[in-house]
């Protein structure tokens, strides 16, 4: 079966329609490649590594896709970003490197800091991002990330609501809150029953609510439940530490206004990094238009514009496709 044309190239497909571009697929395959021309021009466009957005440029993208180099870089430029380091999981390139970051030194540097926020270090939209809360449970995740790239993160765990900021050539768009996914009791349908339900609307494998996860293990316990447990009407349960709207969050006090404050920080960053259009996500400490309680979570090269765009906003999205083109072909 032929899967489904990704819903961001859906809606370029759409913004090109109304601002007189050609959108044709290219990979019949995935349905995942399209070239956008003025007939002239062109790009290709796809909701993979190589990007949706025509106007970053191929450097600046693959560092903010290194989370640990991008760390490096803007904690250089002042900004603030969690405590923690990175970690080699597997043997690649060992005589490129020194010593005291490998995967025994994880565990070494783990071990009086728990819980920390573990993640691997080139993946997206929270693919095995976990809070982590005893040297078991690290080693079973480390293995995991280990087979799908070959270096981590270790950090502090940051309890403070979480922003995306997306801009264009350095000007905010919209900002909106994230929040992780919970499920709410009806006072008939079971924990298990709940999760399995919220699992069939996230699209990514790597990012269901798993029945082993240790944050949903912890949590349970908490409030003495288990999977056949019944809530009661109201009654609500965080099922997962990641607020990614692909793996289940959601989006909360969306605005397209923020202080002249924030506007000069997200200016100022894109500039440091070359960037014209980011993601940028941020644990907001006091408000989103005070930018000195910034801390960095990550830089995101190519940020989906699916979510504001189900939530209605779509003429919203197509004002900022037609920036784009017009930055590109224009």
């Amino acid at each position: 079966m032929t899967p489904e044309t990704p819903q961001l190239l859906q809606i370029l497909k759409k913004a090109c329609q109304l601002y007189g571009y050609s959108w044709e697929l290219v990979d019949t395959y995935a349905n995942n490649l399209v070239e956008i021309s003025d007939g002239q021009k062109s790009f290709f466009s796809s909701n993979s590594k190589i990007g949706t957005y025509p106007l970053n440029p191929k450097f600046s993208a693959q560092l903010v896709n290194d989370k640990a180099w991008s760390y490096k870089i803007l904690k250089k430029k002042g900004y603030e970003v969690p405590r923690g380091d990175y970690f080699f999981l597997r043997d690649d390139y060992r005589e490129m490197r020194g010593e005291g970051k490998e995967l025994k030194d994880a565990i070494t540097f783990a071990k009086d800091k728990y819980p920390v926020f573990v993640k691997p270090n080139s993946s997206s939209l929270g693919i095995l991002a976990e809070v982590i809360h005893d040297e078991a449970e690290l080693k079973l995740h480390l293995e995991q990330i280990a087979e799908i790239g070959w270096i981590t993160l270790v950090q502090e765990v940051i309890e403070q609501p979480e922003f995306r900021i997306f801009a264009v050539d350095g000007e905010v768009e919209f900002v909106y809150q994230r929040s992780a996914p919970v499920i709410m009791g009806d006072g008939e349908a079971s924990v298990g029953e709940m999760i399995k339900k919220m699992n069939q609307n996230i699209k990514r494998e790597r990012n269901k609510i798993l029945e082993t996860s240790p944050f949903l293990k912890r949590q349970m316990e908490k409030y003495d439940l288990d999977f056949s447990s019944v809530l009661e009407v109201g009654q609500t349960l965080k099922v997962t530490s990641k607020a990614n709207i692909s793996a289940g969050g959601a989006i909360q006090n969306y605005s397209e206004e923020v202080s002249d404050e924030t506007k000069l920080w997200v200016k100022t960053l894109m500039k440091d990094l070359s960037l014209r259009v980011s993601g940028i996500d941020v644990f907001v400490e006091t408000s989103i238009n005070e930018p000195n309680g910034f801390t960095i979570i990550e830089i995101n090269h190519n940020p989906n514009l699916s979510g504001i765009y189900n939530l209605g906003h779509k003429e919203k999205v197509m004002t900022i496709w037609g920036k784009i083109l017009s930055a590109y072909f224009g």
